[in-house]
Order: structure tokens, then sequence, then C-alpha cells
């Protein structure tokens, strides 16, 4: 692996010298985690906030599950990013009330 480049395995192993890389070079964000190429900029940066406080709080604990977990629902908001009608279906302003599923009849 290059020298410019950080593993999983490195954001897991190492998380303080890994998060300082991955926070500061936005190229090395896009080898270590290609999805995030399909987030908004503003959702980049707000996984690489949460992505800190997250292994700092693991590493606290050493536990790096929530890290794992944390990265995990990320990817999915990228696939979900990624699908232009589920993107839609999303972030569309909800109308009317609490949805209750399909064919569900008004609150009367």
């Amino acid at each position: 692996m290059p020298a410019d480049e950080t593993s999983f395995t490195e954001l897991i192993q190492q998380p303080t010298r890994a998060t300082d890389r991955l926070v500061g070079e936005r190229a090395l964000r896009h080898s270590v985690l290609p999805w995030i190429r399909i987030l908004p900029a503003d959702a980049v940066d707000e996984l690489v906030a949460e992505f800190v406080e997250t292994v700092r709080a693991a590493a606290a604990v050493n536990n790096m599950t929530p890290v794992a977990q944390m990265l995990v629902e990320w990817q999915h908001t990228a696939e979900a990013y990624a699908d232009p009608e589920l993107s839609a279906a999303l972030t569309q302003a909800h109308q009317g009330g609490p949805w209750r599923g399909a064919g569900a009849r008004p609150l009367t």
C-alpha cells in the first residue's frame, strides 16, 4: 500500500493517527471510504465530525465496534443518495400528518 493511503485496519488499530490523516486529507478519505464521494459536501463534514467523536469515545473504552457500526450506517446513507428515487423520497417535504403506511386511512 502506498505511504499516502490508510487502510480500514489502520483506522481501527491506530485511531488517533489515522483519524488525523483522514480528517486532513480529502483524497485519503476517498481512498479509504470510496462511497464517501456519493455524499453531499455537508454530509461529508458531518461524517468526519461524527467519526472523530466516535473514534475517540470508542478508543477510550477500548472497543472499536461503535466505529464500525457508524461507518456501516453512513455507507447506507451513501447508498440512499446513490438511488435518485429513494433520495428524492427521503428528502422531499413531508405532507400531511404522521405516516402510517401505504393504504392507511386518514385520521378523523
